[in-house]
């Protein structure tokens, strides 16, 4: 075991080596490949990169303003969509509705005389 972890010991710096190597060479391209970018590829490429980005981003931005604006518009829409007038017609078809029922139950006297009262302030809500 001791021969085998000599060998892999020499296996790491070996590897080692060869990645420094090639960390270091591909350190030296990189840099020669910088040096001889021409003013003309680096324009195009910073434009590539940075203000084709830019512009289309800025070009988006209307769109997404006038969707939001849109969907805000749609929402207050779909959140009033039941106007008053049918809000007091609803209220009213319940109050019959409700009207009716009270005129199907019994009761004792007393139950039966403080139903009829609210009957009788439903019949006085029909008429207002």
């Amino acid at each position: 075991t001791l021969e085998k972890a000599l060998v892999l010991n020499a296996e790491e710096s070996r590897l080692k080596k060869q990645e420094k190597a090639a960390r270091m060479e591909l350190i030296e391209h990189t840099k020669a490949a910088i040096e001889s970018v021409t003013d003309e590829q680096a324009l195009d490429l910073l434009h590539r990169k940075w203000v084709t980005p830019l512009v289309e981003r800025l070009q988006q931005l209307p769109d997404e303003v006038v969707d939001g604006l849109v969907k805000r518009v749609q929402a207050l829409c779909d959140k009033y969509a039941t106007t008053l007038p049918d809000l007091d017609r609803q209220i009213r078809d319940t109050e019959r509705e409700l009207y009716d029922m009270l005129g199907d139950l019994t009761g004792s006297e007393n139950n039966m005389a403080g139903i009829q009262e609210l009957r009788r302030l439903l019949i006085g809500d029909f008429y207002a």
